[in-house]
């Protein structure tokens, strides 16, 4: 759950954490395409207090559970239901040896590395022989953005496409990019469109006639 912003400074003070999250992340869940009764290695990268991982399990109860989490006391929360490291993933060492990953996640985590594409590269050499990494990554490109940056403001929030903790900032071709670079195959595009108003449709458009390169799709994501 995010925090209001009058509890921010008390989670920062107390915590060390930006916000906890104790919601999972349905969408990526959702790509695990596996019986009921698989016995599958799954390892969160920024896995948080665990939400996900403990959903996880109640969907895939034999699913192995391993998290990476830099702030140590959200990983303790964590450690109850699976293997967590508290490390940095940038620093290329998790302990897990010998283990093979089906399923390595990146639950909006990616746009926060100083160097994402070489974090991919070093999660690629714990996937096994079918493993794939599933991430969700925000668009920069959303017309909520553009509509900020069209009137000259590129304002920094406490959450969202504009978080403040973002170091990276990513449009549909970057993440395609990114991928590739670090030699994955991509099997599947999920995007979730948001409505949009009246305005949003007529600048959409208008920006769409300025280029054609560009698809309706990168404004709605």
């Amino acid at each position: 759950r995010m925090a209001c912003k009058e509890d921010i400074a008390v989670l920062e003070r107390k915590w060390g954490m930006h916000y906890f999250n104790c919601c999972y992340n349905d969408a990526l869940i959702s790509l695990i395409e596996e019986e009921r009764e698989a016995e599958i290695s799954v390892l969160e990268i920024g896995c948080d207090c665990g939400a996900s991982l403990l959903e996880i399990r109640n969907r895939f109860p034999n699913a192995r559970l391993y998290g990476s989490e830099i702030n140590a006391k959200a990983a303790q929360v964590a450690s109850h239901f699976a293997q967590v490291a508290v490390n940095n993933i940038e620093e290329k060492n998790l302990p897990f040896s010998g283990e093979k990953f089906d399923y390595i996640l990146f639950g909006d985590v990616l746009e926060h590395l100083h160097n994402p594409l070489d974090a991919l590269v070093y999660c690629r050499e714990l996937l096994g022989d079918e493993g794939c990494v599933l991430a969700s990554i925000p668009n920069l490109m959303h017309i909520s953005v553009m509509e900020e940056i069209l009137r000259g403001d590129f304002t920094y929030r406490e959450s969202g496409l504009l978080d403040k903790t973002h170091i990276h900032f990513f449009t549909y071709n970057e993440m395609l990019r990114m991928f590739q670079e670090a030699g994955y195959e991509i099997g599947k595009i999920v995007i979730n469109r948001y409505p949009m108003s009246d305005r949003q449709e007529q600048l959409t458009e208008a920006l769409l006639a300025l280029d054609g390169r560009a698809e309706r799709f990168m404004y709605e994501t």
